[in-house]
């Protein structure tokens, strides 16, 4: 074997490592390419889900009342949306049989919930709900529900109604006042005058 022999070999054995590299190199990057296109779709599905929730919020009307509050805040219908909540939360009797039916509804499973839309349930004025320090009023959330691309992740997360004592409630962003004063005004104004001639 000649040294012009042994050049030949060698450039071709370095030619199928290169290539070798450059075939590993392609496949790599091919299924990075793949990998990302996956994420995207499934970004894409998941930002395409609804968002259902469960809340205690004081009402928008005067701030005072505490509500059960269920929400959608995701693009898109969710269905079959079953929401558990142990133990229920606490609430004044006069709001006892409206409550008590909508969480078993929600129990069984409620059909959908648009998006954007929310469903309010009275429980009861905070200083009527919150009186005593002791009590324990922590209760589980477990939510499931589907939206276009099937299933959602379920969330399960624990609301404590200890965490509105000592807040301030207030009707921001409402004309509720104005309206019951305007009421009033309008009640007042009604009301017949005597005349000057009648005092005479």
């Amino acid at each position: 074997m000649v040294i012009s022999d042994f050049i030949t070999i060698s450039i071709s054995f370095l030619s199928v490592i290169i290539a070798g590299l450059a075939t590993l190199q392609a496949r790599t990057a091919a299924l990075a390419a793949k990998q990302q296109v996956e994420q995207q779709r499934l970004d894409y599905e998941s930002a395409q889900q609804p968002y259902v929730w469960a809340d205690i919020r004081p009402s928008s009307i005067d701030g005072q009342m505490l509500q059960l509050v269920v929400g959608n805040s995701g693009p898109t219908v969710a269905s079959n949306v079953i929401i558990r909540i142990n133990p229920w939360p606490d609430h004044v009797e006069r709001h006892h049989q409206l409550l008590i039916e909508a969480l078993e509804r929600f129990n069984k499973g409620h059909a959908s919930i648009a998006p954007g839309r929310e469903l309010r349930w009275n429980l009861g004025v905070g200083h009527e709900l919150l009186a005593g320090t002791s009590k324990d009023r922590l209760c589980r959330v477990v939510i499931n529900a589907s939206g276009p691309f099937g299933p959602v992740e379920e969330l399960s997360y624990a609301l404590d109604m200890n965490d509105w004592r000592g807040s301030t409630g207030g009707a921001l962003g409402s004309l509720w006042r104005v309206e019951k004063a305007l009421d009033r005004l309008t009640i007042a104004t009604a009301k017949p005058r005597r005349t000057e001639d009648e005092d005479i």
